[in-house]
């Protein structure tokens, strides 16, 4: 006779391995999807949507070299980022329209499965509960929770180390040199999303793998670096095949060695300490951990997750710091490592307050996570301002008046030839084009956004619409040229 508590027991079984999980997932959800709606498609979010949905567009219509050679505003080939994280974004904008929410759809998954992959190596490591822990950290982090209201290609390349962090921890546990070796694949997937970084990311979990592992599966983890540019390599040949110098110059020397060299922005090397200071408040924990590591109170299996946290996070914070180009953004790879050394300092914390309590958190994190999410969807709050008035305004007289093609103000490429033709193109389906020296005919539109533009106006343009630094122009040769405030010009917000 079948017991009828067998399947209860079986249901019970089946959620203590996937609380672990679940519940971090859960609370992330319900700290950063509320009001993902909110905002608009500024800076990258704009520029790297519009590339990945022509990109996807052009597939579609048969254009197979405009898919694996992305193009930007106003046609001119980019080759700033490899293209996966891009093509991910631009198919989704495909499939459910150019909306701010839905270019940031594929930012949120991912970073919900950096959550679950930080849960499972802590997890693999030592025990559920840590696992649980260092998922809640990183899900509660602020300068990771707030990533999803962009397309943050950073997030893609995260989940592909992170990935790759799993495997090697696998290796480490089983001793089996395979898995090590095939931390190379989502490596060379991160290195189809930023450039080189990746690579970075197996000589620290070498070094990590052979301290605690051996050198066995340290060697077999910088043996990933063959599967690693077999995924990552042919898209780069391709290019160079196709492109020659001109990919080589864009790519290594204006994206990698202007950044490195500091030539777009420097920043003091402790740029990232107050970073880390805001949004990581479970440094606290860390500091427990250090002290429970260094009194001999934590077993081998904490030791191997708090070393492996401390290893990561640190390399990669000397990095980032003496790395000229500076943002929050690259401090996504530090996050991870925090959470997980800092999750047996925080179970050893909380445990001595109250084990009741504890374990009643464990239980009740994710309802109640699920509940102050919806309460906070349903809330009339304002976490992101909406587009501005000068741009509404600007769609609209294009709208109104039909426009179906514009061009670029002058020699306005910076301010109007990126992020904001993309958004143009996002609203009406369209770029604006330069023109190159085009002879520009009676009516054509040109498009400014720079508060020098108007030494480029000539005197046959005629200004149509004015909102701050933004404003329109017509092409109208029979006319002296207008100033702001003449009869005609609609002014925006």
């Amino acid at each position: 006779m079948v017991s009828d508590r067998a399947p209860a027991l079986g249901v019970h079984r089946f959620w203590a391995r996937l609380r672990p999980v679940v519940v971090p997932v859960v609370l992330f959800l319900a700290i950063a999807l509320p009001h993902i709606d909110q905002g608009a498609f500024r800076t990258d979010t704009g520029r790297y949507g519009a590339i990945g949905l022509e990109a996807v567009t052009r597939l579609l219509a048969g254009d197979l070299g405009s898919f694996f050679t992305l193009h930007a505003p106003p046609g001119e080939v980019y080759f700033n980022k490899p293209p996966l994280g891009i093509w991910i974004h631009g198919f989704v904008l495909k499939l459910l329209g150019p909306e701010v929410w839905a270019a940031r759809l594929p930012t949120l998954f991912a970073a919900a499965v950096c959550v679950g992959l930080t849960v499972s190596i802590a997890r693999r490591l030592t025990s559920a509960q840590l696992g649980l822990v260092a998922g809640l950290l990183l899900a509660m982090t602020y300068e990771f929770f707030r990533r999803v209201r962009e397309i943050s290609l950073d997030m893609w390349q995260l989940l592909f180390v992170l990935a790759a962090m799993w495997f090697v921890v696998r290796a480490v546990r089983s001793g089996k040199a395979s898995w090590a070796v095939a931390c190379g694949v989502p490596i060379g997937l991160a290195l189809m999303t930023k450039p080189l970084v990746g690579l970075v990311a197996l000589p620290i979990l070498a070094g990590w793998a052979a301290w605690r592992g051996g050198m066995r599966i340290g060697a077999a983890t910088l043996g990933g670096v063959v599967p690693a540019l077999v995924v990552g390599l042919p898209w780069h040949l391709a290019m160079h095949v196709i492109h020659g110098d001109l990919f080589l110059d864009l790519y290594f020397g204006r994206e990698i060695a202007s950044r490195a060299a500091g030539e777009m922005e420097t920043d003091p090397w402790w740029y990232y300490a107050p970073v880390l200071a805001s949004s990581a408040p479970f440094l606290l924990g860390l500091v427990f951990s250090c002290v429970q590591w260094k009194r001999g109170r934590l077993r081998r299996e904490a030791v191997d997750l708090v070393s492996l946290g401390l290893f990561w996070s640190g390399v990669w914070l000397l990095l980032i710091s003496l790395f000229s180009d500076k943002s929050p953004r690259y401090a996504l790879l530090v996050h991870p490592g925090v959470a997980l050394a800092a999750a047996p300092g925080v179970v050893w914390a909380v445990h001595g307050l109250s084990r009741s309590l504890a374990r009643r958190a464990g239980v009740l994190a994710a309802p109640v996570a699920a509940v102050a999410g919806l309460v906070f969807a349903l809330a009339p709050v304002r976490v992101q301002p909406g587009p501005h008035e000068r741009w509404t305004g600007l769609f609209a007289w294009l709208r109104d008046n039909n426009v179906e093609q514009a061009w670029v103000g002058g020699d306005d490429v910076v301010g109007m030839g990126y992020p904001k033709a993309a958004r143009v193109y996002l609203e009406l389906g369209w770029w604006p084009k330069m023109p190159e020296g085009r002879a520009f005919e009676s009516g054509d539109v040109q498009l400014y956004h720079t508060p020098r533009a108007r030494q480029w106006m000539r005197p046959e343009e005629q200004i149509v619409y004015e909102a701050g630094e933004l404003f329109i122009t017509v092409w109208a040769p029979d006319q002296n040229r207008s100033e702001p405030s003449s009869d005609g010009v609609i002014s925006g917000g």
